[in-house]
């Protein structure tokens, strides 16, 4: 076949090319497409000259490197159906020619020569110009940007939009802003292959809604939501290209991350508030949720903010029953008449146990929809609560304990003149009259010991505790007392160190705090099948801890949080005052230590007093004498006082009166004054006393006054002070001593011969 006769005959242009682009070869419908000399000799022309004029079909140049043939040379592919609007020197009119190069290669790959074929598509062309321009029109007016690409991967058609978007030029070449980085929302740069358009073309899917940023040479940011959708001419057929749209979100973005960034800082500063913030929206339809609620809910209210964000009945499920009701009926009111709120209320469960909250809200604030927003505060104020709580039971106890307090002093001046009576009476008396006399002497003393037991409420020593107490004999004589008088029935055990624990204290109050801790376990057992008391003693570092543990009743928390209030008792009449532990509480306190108790009902219960411990290389004490109850009266023999003259100032008229008896069988001549006032005058005025006994209680002037005006002319008169309490000892330094009413014969008998000699 003559293949050169057939070239000159084709309609379709056919050029041969060198390596440089140079054109070896044309036939004539070449010639004639691109207005060359039929049968001249061909110019020196190549593809890269620039008398070449090319267009794109949308109208934008193509520059010669970008022409098909350079880009088959450059890249070493056959370029296909490349649609250019061609014009020359030698043509005025513009051809669309539709253009293949295809490169011949040699052995080792490099290109030898290039064959390009083209033929006239211009009635193509111009039949589509005007759907073309609708369309192009169309694209460009979307708000979106938009790019179709090829199979290979190469842009093919681009909207206006997306040029603004990326900054690129008209007439740019799209391929130069690929030197941009792409990175996913996290901040991880992607690769070519991981971008959506290359997603698409690689395995046929669509991709929505992609979130990338794209760093641009210049170093602009752009963020972009981009969608790409492969491209097949038929339902099932091959991909051809990918349509790829893509929206500038930067602004929202940027608006997010200062969103991002502001929610941090609300939370930072949440966070350093002693409270949990939130913010808490009510809808039209009555619904209503947190759109804000601080990490602190979580340790408060045992529910997370995340839990309570997405589901606002997670919190008030967290809010006890009995508040529930009257914080939403507030919260009603609050949206209704536009308050505040403040309200106290428990939030947490059974489980976990409840905590008292503080809730504040702001005045409500309508939104544009009709919602209701208001912004609050939780305050955990269980600490706060529980203070208060401890504070009033404390006025209360120090209220009755006051109470008590005066009720001792009128109890003491009334058993002042019944004790030193029934003494006296009892020595002088016939034996027939002896044992009525002793019990009612032995009335006169429980009912002193009652006395004694009110005043440890409020009870400061007058002097410091210096008494080194064994607690391995006190819990041996507690545990021998026990079991010679407690019911058979009852297993009495004890648990003690091989080695003295010592506490500096009274031996006679802490004996009979450890007896009353007994007594009360063994009335909690009277209704126990195998009852069984426990007394403990160990060594806990620098302080003596005295257990006392039974397995009865037990006690209720109630119960538990009024015990050691002043008269307060779960017996039934006639059978306790509620004196033991509210005086054991004041004996501790005295010590520096405490007295602490649990108990489960129905299990049993155990009382702890904790005392500051001596070391132990302290010395032990003697080993005391057995207790006993009750000391029997005693006799006055002789007139140890005669010759002596004590004034004796006293309001009680049934305490003088009864001093003044005791003090004339001892021989001394007696002066009265029923105030402090009248007392000082005869003082003054006689000048032959020789002791002042002077009440600590009196109206106007009390005794304490008393003193310091003694004490201002004289160091050397004696004075005693006759009181059953007292509130403040560093007042009485001056005295010569305390005498505690009830006072017997003998401890005022002792008293004035070892102040006179």
């Amino acid at each position: 076949m003559d293949y050169a006769a057939v070239l000159q005959r084709l309609e379709v242009g056919v050029v041969l090319q060198d390596a440089t682009t140079r054109i070896l070869y044309a036939n004539p419908a070449a010639r004639r497409l691109l207005g060359l000399d039929p049968d001249g000799p061909l110019p020196l022309l190549t593809s890269l000259d620039p008398h070449w004029d090319a267009i794109l079909p949308d109208g934008t140049p193509c520059p010669g490197p970008e022409h098909p043939v350079p880009v088959a040379l450059r890249e070493k592919r056959t370029v296909r159906d490349v649609v250019l609007g061609v014009k020359t020197r030698q043509r005025a009119e513009r051809v669309w020619l539709q253009i293949t190069a295809v490169p011949q290669l040699d052995a080792a790959g490099e290109v030898v020569d290039i064959l390009v074929a083209f033929s006239d598509v211009s009635q193509r062309v111009g039949e589509l110009s005007a759907a073309d321009a609708n369309y192009r029109a169309a694209i460009n007016a979307m708000g979106e940007g938009i790019v179709v690409i090829d199979r290979a991967g190469h842009i093919l058609t681009r909207n206006s939009t997306g040029q603004q978007i990326l900054g690129v030029a008209p007439h740019e070449k799209w391929e130069s802003r690929r030197r941009g980085r792409v990175f996913d929302e996290t901040g991880r740069e992607l690769t070519r292959e991981e971008i959506p358009d290359r997603l698409a073309l690689r395995d046929g899917r669509a991709y929505r809604n992609q979130v990338l940023q794209l760093l641009l040479a210049e170093g602009r940011r752009v963020w972009l939501r981009i969608n790409a959708d492969p491209i097949r001419l038929q339902p099932d057929g091959p991909i051809s290209g990918v349509v790829a749209t893509f929206a500038d979100i930067t602004q929202e973005r940027e608006a997010v991350e200062a969103l991002k960034e502001e929610r941090s800082r609300l939370r930072l500063m949440s966070e350093a508030v002693p409270g949990v913030v939130f913010e808490h929206l009510e809808r039209a339809n009555g619904d209503d949720t947190f759109i804000y609620m601080g990490p602190g809910v979580l340790p408060l209210c045992g529910v997370s903010a995340d839990e309570v964000m997405r589901d606002a009945k997670a919190f008030w499920s967290r809010v006890h029953p009995d508040d529930l009701t009257r914080v939403l009926a507030m919260r009603q009111r609050a949206f209704k008449e536009g308050l505040m709120l403040d309200e106290e209320l428990r939030v947490g469960s059974d489980a976990s146990g409840w905590r008292w909250a503080r809730v504040r809200l702001s005045t409500p604030r309508a939104t544009p929809e009709g919602h209701q927003v208001m912004y609050g505060l939780l305050l955990d104020v269980t600490e706060q609560r529980l203070t208060a709580e401890r504070l009033r039971a404390a006025e209360r106890q120090e209220g009755l304990g006051l109470l008590a307090a005066g009720m001792a002093h009128n109890f003491n001046n009334v058993l002042s003149a019944i004790v030193p009576n029934l003494e006296r009476l009892s020595a002088d008396a016939p034996d027939s009259m002896k044992a009525d006399l002793h019990d009612a002497w032995q009335a006169a003393q429980s009912a002193s010991e009652l006395v004694r037991q009110l005043t440890q409420l409020v009870r400061r020593e007058a002097e410091p505790v210096h008494e080194p107490v064994d607690c391995l004999s006190l819990v041996a004589d507690v545990i021998s007392f026990c079991s010679h008088t407690f019911d058979r029935h009852i297993e009495v055990t004890s648990r003690v160190p091989n080695t003295h624990v010592l506490v500096r204290g009274r031996r006679s109050e802490l004996y009979q705090v450890l007896l009353t801790l007994c007594l009360n376990a063994r009335d909690a057992l009277e209704t126990t099948k195998a009852p069984k008391l426990h007394l403990a003693l160990t060594r806990d570092g620098d302080h003596a801890l005295l257990s006392v543990t039974d397995n009865g009743a037990g006690m209720t928390s109630q119960t538990m949080q009024h015990l050691g209030e002043p008269f307060f008792t779960t017996r039934e009449p006639g059978r306790g005052t509620g004196l033991g532990v509210a005086a054991a509480l004041g004996v501790m306190r005295a010590l520096g230590g405490e007295l602490r108790w649990t108990s489960k009902l129905d299990e049993g219960s155990c009382f702890t007093m904790r005392i500051p411990a001596l070391p132990e290389e302290h010395p032990a004490p003697a080993t005391p004498p057995p207790a006993t109850p009750l000391a029997k009266p005693s006799s006055l023999a002789g007139r140890p006082l005669a010759g002596r003259r004590v004034l004796l100032i006293d309001d009680e008229q049934l305490v003088r009166r009864s001093l003044k008896r005791l003090l004339e069988r001892l021989g001394a001549e007696v002066v009265e004054a029923g105030d402090g006032a009248a007392g000082l005058t005869l003082l003054w005025s006689r000048g032959d006393v020789d002791a002042v006994f002077v009440d600590l209680s009196m109206p106007e002037m009390k005794g304490d006054e008393v003193l310091a005006t003694i004490r201002a002319r004289t160091t050397t008169l004696p004075v005693f002070i006759l009181s059953g309490f007292v509130p403040d000892p560093d007042a009485l330094v001056g005295a010569t001593g305390i005498i505690t009413k009830p006072f017997t014969n003998d401890a005022v008998r002792d008293a004035l011969l070892g102040a006179l000699g």
